[in-house]
Order: C-alpha cells, then sequence, then structure tokens
C-alpha cells in the first residue's frame, strides 16, 4: 500500500512538530549574553499561594515583611504593590503615588519586599504575594 505524496508531508510535518514539542519540554535552561559560568538551582514548593497584605505609613524604600507565610528558603514568590486609603486603608486604587515593589526575599515563613512609593510623605499599600 503507497502512500501520497501530500500524505508523506503531512505525516512528516506532524514528527517535525512532535519533536519540536518534545525538544522544548526537556527542561530549563539558562542564556547568557556574557561568559561568566551560570548556576542554576531547582526550588521546592510545598505549597502553593495568593495573598494581599496590606500595611500603612509606608515611605519610599520601606521593606514590608509578611511574617507566617507559607513559604520556605528558595521557593519562588512573586509580589506587586498598588497605593490603598481613600477612608479605607484595605481599599487598593491607583492614586498620586508610584508604588511599586522592587526586590523580593524568601526566608524560611516570611517574605520581605522593597517598596518604592516615588514621595517621602507615608502613605497606605496593599502587596499582592502569589507562589
Amino acid at each position: 500500500m503507497s502512500m501520497s505524496v501530500q500524505t508523506k508531508r503531512t505525516i512528516a510535518g506532524a514528527l517535525a512538530i512532535g519533536a519540536t514539542v518534545v525538544g522544548l519540554s526537556v527542561g530549563p535552561s539558562i542564556a547568557s549574553a556574557g561568559t561568566a559560568s551560570q548556576s542554576m538551582s531547582k526550588a521546592s514548593t510545598t505549597s502553593s499561594f495568593a495573598q494581599i497584605r496590606c500595611y500603612g505609613g509606608v515611605t519610599d524604600g520601606t521593606i514590608v515583611t509578611w511574617y507566617g507565610a507559607p513559604v520556605s528558603v528558595g521557593q519562588p514568590v512573586v509580589a506587586s504593590a498598588v497605593e490603598a486609603g481613600g477612608g479605607n486603608p484595605t481599599q487598593e486604587f491607583f492614586g498620586a503615588y508610584r508604588i511599586y515593589a522592587e526586590g523580593t526575599a524568601v526566608k524560611d515563613n516570611a517574605v520581605q519586599v522593597k517598596i518604592h512609593t516615588g514621595a517621602a510623605a507615608p502613605t497606605d499599600i496593599c502587596v499582592h504575594y502569589v507562589g
């Protein structure tokens, strides 16, 4: 039984796509423009979570800490920040401040985040944690 040219091309294309998917799923890699050697460590996650915590009186460069977080050292955590207030310290909104999180440090049972407000005056903020 012979296959048509179109059938052979379809099968070859499907095999090529399958090989590409397998090649892409073999694991993470690190790309570097520099010549320094990089190593990669694998963090283990014991649980996943999404949490919003609000803090009052935060000034530019303040490090806020969520004690009791369900994390361990090396676990990946992402944090973002937004202004809060307007009569309710947990009400999030976009106000005059330029709020953003810079740097996240994960410790056993704690996450620290450096907050920038763009102003010297204290303000209320909420931080979103996902890990």
